[in-house]
């Protein structure tokens, strides 16, 4: 975690019970499963590392408003929207790990095994998509209620509103890919990094803290900008922890995404440069469900010793370079400028 962001977990966690005590109660008032859904939910996104809601906080100190009630309500909203995606993406993705724990449609398969309930997969899956439905209208809900200009409440709503239909969309093109007999062209898989990671974790959270500090729109634009390109390095180093890391740094099965045969720029790479050479037979593992141990090893070694991995991360200074034009142009003090330098570095490193 970036230490700049470290102080903020604590209290996005009790924003997090906040919103739960405000709305909670009119949840549990429907039936038995609004205080199960609230338990569910606060233990989910409590789990994770709040990367989005430190940035929000982090992003309005950094223009001046220091965090606040208001400001950490709105860095809890966007830990339920994460909860909201991930909760959705585990059960296209077939993941039935989160965070080191079952995932959530997991926990309710779980429940009905254990209470008698027929067809229990069925069960997990469409209760789980209820949840994270709950989720981000709680979201809305949230939002709508925190002490600021109702102009700045309505700018804040409306741009989390379009930046998460962005998300859908980008999803859409996700499992298309996935689903598709014609691998996914470079274009379309950083279409997918843009959209689906890069505006919603970097762009969207430091918007949405610049607002609250009433930075200026054309800050405000270059914030998205730089943040877009941060994404993108961040989706590069993620797909490659997903190739290389073990269970219990990725929160998930090792060698999962090479499973699911991920569209990434890694496996991109990997395929157009093996071929030919020993290494080939690596891109014959993606798609697969019974790899080996061996086998996820053996494409992690293929990334190192084809160079496929230095492509990228040529391809990843490249990146920082842009992001760093992008804010050059934004007046930021020495504290700020000390946050930005770090998220900047963290995603650059953050695979071994």
């Amino acid at each position: 975690m970036i230490a700049e962001l470290s102080s903020h977990r604590d209290p996005i966690v009790r924003a997090l019970r906040e919103i739960d005590l405000d709305l909670g109660p009119q949840l549990a008032e429907v039936n038995r499963w609004g205080d199960d859904l609230r338990a569910r939910m606060l233990e989910f996104a409590g789990r994770g590392k709040l990367i989005r809601g430190a940035l929000v906080a982090a992003s309005a100190a950094a223009f001046g408003r220091p965090a606040d009630r208001a400001v950490y309500t709105v860095a809890a909203a966007i830990e339920l929207v994460q909860s909201f995606l991930l909760i959705h993406d585990d059960i296209m993705d077939e993941d039935a790990l989160r965070r080191g724990a079952p995932a959530l449609f997991e926990q309710y398969r779980r429940h009905a095994v254990e209470h008698g309930f027929r067809d229990e997969r069925r069960f997990g899956e469409s209760m789980a998509i209820c949840a994270a439905d709950v989720a981000i209208l709680v979201v809305f809900a949230a939002i709508g209620s925190i002490d600021v200009e109702e102009s700045v409440r309505v700018r804040l709503m409306s741009l989390l509103a379009r930046e998460i239909a962005k998300v859908g969309v980008a999803q859409m093109a996700d499992v298309a890919n996935g689903h598709s007999p014609t691998p996914a062209t470079e274009e379309e898989i950083l279409a997918v990094y843009r959209f689906k990671t890069g505006r919603y974790t970097f762009s969207l959270p430091l918007m949405l803290g610049a607002i609250l500090a009433g930075a200026s729109s054309s800050t405000v634009d270059a914030l998205c900008r730089w943040g877009e390109l941060q994404g993108v390095v961040f989706q590069i180093r993620d797909d490659q922890l997903g190739i290389v890391g073990e269970s219990d740094e990725i929160g998930k099965p090792a060698g999962s995404d090479i499973a699911a045969d991920k569209q990434t720029l890694h496996r991109l790479v990997l395929c157009k440069v093996t071929a030919g050479t020993e290494w080939e037979d690596v891109c014959t593992f993606f798609g697969r469900d019974d790899l080996s141990p061996e086998e996820v090893r053996r494409v992690a070694r293929a990334l190192e010793a084809t160079g496929a991995r230095a492509l990228l991360d040529r391809r990843i200074s490249q990146l920082r370079s842009q992001a760093a034009r992008e804010i050059a142009s934004v007046e930021l003090g020495d504290g700020a400028r000390r946050l930005f330098d770090a998220i900047d570095a963290f995603n650059a490193t953050r695979v071994v």
